[in-house]
Order: structure tokens, then sequence, then C-alpha cells
């Protein structure tokens, strides 16, 4: 995995993205996980670990993300990663989820 995205121009940019919405939800006094989330997808959560810590070595390349090292971050890359975050962002932005 972790090589397939580094020899990706585009994939690099769309993870840069996602990391900056990440970082942006932490800024915003969420913490990396929300619950609330967290809670209604446990099982992609446990699927996605060998994922996670791929990611995470990944980004923890990236000298202005060395913290992002945590699992934690990992998995909330990963969530945002697989559109899982995509209500949230919605409803910030004070529109009701799509679901």
């Amino acid at each position: 995995l972790a090589q397939k995205v580094t020899s990706s121009p585009e994939l690099i940019k769309t993870i840069r993205i996602d990391v900056e919405r990440v970082l942006a939800w932490d800024r915003r006094g969420h913490g990396l996980l929300p619950p609330l989330i967290l809670n209604r997808k446990k099982v992609v959560v446990a699927m996605a670990r060998p994922i996670a810590r791929t990611i995470a070595l990944f980004l923890s390349s990236w000298p202005e993300l060395k913290y992002c090292q945590s699992m934690s971050f990992a998995y909330t890359f990963l969530l945002a990663r697989l559109g899982f975050l995509d209500d949230v962002w919605e409803e910030e932005a004070g529109r009701p989820p799509r679901r």
C-alpha cells in the first residue's frame, strides 16, 4: 500500500487534502476519534487495523506530520478516506446528513 501511495502524485494530493481535513477536525477540539463515528463504525475500524498501521507509517515519513504516527490519527484518517466523516462535515456546514 505504501509503495502504491508514494508512486501516485494524484493520490498523494488527495491524501494531503484529507490529512488537512482531519487536522482541522482535531484543531476544532473534537479529538482525533469522534466517539459517535467510532461506535457506528467499530467493525470497519477493526478490519482496518493493518491498513491503518501502514498509513500511520506512511504519514510519519512527512516531517510536518510526525506526531501522526498514533493509531488514533491513522484510524481517523482512514475513516475520512473511506467517506465515513462526510456526514460530520455536512452537519458542521449546517446541512442535514445525507442518510
